[in-house]
């Protein structure tokens, strides 16, 4: 029961650290749009 619950706790914690990364690429993003929409003739390049 104890291994058990420990498991449920390292994935909880894994996947509160995923979201916190993905918020963060979302808040980049988002920043970046505002940016784009601010200076919209500034050249930007999107390397993918």
């Amino acid at each position: 029961m104890t291994e058990v619950s420990i498991t449920l706790q390292k994935m909880q914690a894994y996947k509160m650290v995923k979201l916190h990364s993905l918020d963060r690429i979302a808040l980049m993003l988002s920043y970046q749009n505002e940016t784009l929409a601010a200076f919209p003739f500034t050249p930007i390049s999107f390397t993918s």
